[in-house]
């Protein structure tokens, strides 16, 4: 049976049943992911949700502001409409391998479309919905929806609060550096398919 992100985290203890109903319930009145649900209930913050994707799925996590600090150039890789299509964006070129942050590195359609249209070898990193939606607004001059503008001021207003009572910045997400990415693994087609077969749907953030 296929494994969802609330199986997931409820079963790390992570969140608890009646947070699970609060969670669908959500949803179902405002749509989106359920991470972004479980985000806006507060229920997890948007790095935690994140990380624990990354190492579930397997597929690197990308913080935001490396999100939102992408190039012109490699932003131009990805066709517009396919970008707004599947909620994608590319991050980094490697030789042929399109780095590409995802709200849901778990959609195959997405992922086999995108390379066949572009040529290259997809690589999926993770992202949650909220700051995917704001990175889109950013780069592609698309509208924010009320719901995740008001979102991204209140996870923005968290962490400078958090900073303020800590001795140190809070550190970022790490920077994919180059050799780490010319050492990733490449996983795609049936490999990926394998790897991904046991999550559900719209699994992710």
């Amino acid at each position: 049976m296929a494994i969802t992100l609330l199986d997931m985290l409820l079963n790390a203890g992570i969140i608890n049943r009646d947070q699970v109903e609060q969670a669908l319930s959500n949803r179902v009145i405002y749509g989106g992911k359920i991470g972004s649900s479980l985000i806006e209930l507060g229920y997890v913050c948007e790095v935690d949700l994140a990380r624990f994707l990354s190492s579930k799925l397997g597929v690197p996590y990308v913080g935001p502001d490396q999100l939102l600090s992408i190039p012109p150039e490699t932003i131009s890789l990805l066709p517009r409409e396919l970008a707004l299509k599947y909620g994608v964006i590319p991050l980094s070129l490697e030789k042929k391998r399109l780095n590409l942050v995802m709200a849901d590195p778990a959609d195959l359609k997405a992922i086999d479309e995108i390379g066949f249209i572009t040529g290259y070898i997809i690589r999926p990193f993770v992202t949650p919905e909220v700051r995917l939606v704001q990175a889109l607004g950013i780069y592609y001059n698309t509208d924010i929806d009320f719901r995740f503008r008001k979102m991204i001021e209140e996870v923005d207003a968290q962490k400078r609060e958090a900073a303020l009572h800590t001795e140190a910045p809070l550190p970022s997400a790490p920077a994919v550096e180059e050799e780490e990415l010319e050492e990733a693994e490449i996983v795609t087609g049936a490999e990926w398919s394998e790897r991904i077969s046991r999550f559900a749907p719209d699994t992710v953030a």
